[in-house]
């Protein structure tokens, strides 16, 4: 017999997603430029792994998205690729 948390899981998206081929999506706005993701894991060029947020958007003509650490609020250089949170069930 088969779980329902089990077929649950295997449909969860779990690969590293990298920057030049994907980003999460933005749609939170507030008192900040642009708009951001929810929290998603984030792996650095160290291999460090993070949670944090992408701001994304356009300022004078230019469009940015910039990663910033969901504890923190200090911006990460160095993301290369990314993947969503995993539920908690």
């Amino acid at each position: 017999m088969v779980s329902a948390y089990s077929q649950y899981n295997k449909s969860l998206d779990m690969k590293w997603k990298r920057i030049t081929d994907d980003l999460p999506i933005t749609f939170e706005d507030g008192d900040w430029d642009g708009l951001r993701s929810e929290s998603v894991v984030v792996r650095t060029t160290d291999n460090e792994k993070l949670t944090a947020r992408l701001y994304s958007g356009t300022l004078d003509g230019s469009k940015f998205n910039n990663w910033y650490d969901s504890n923190s609020d200090l911006e990460i250089d160095n993301v290369e690729a990314w993947l969503y949170l995993p539920p908690f069930i």
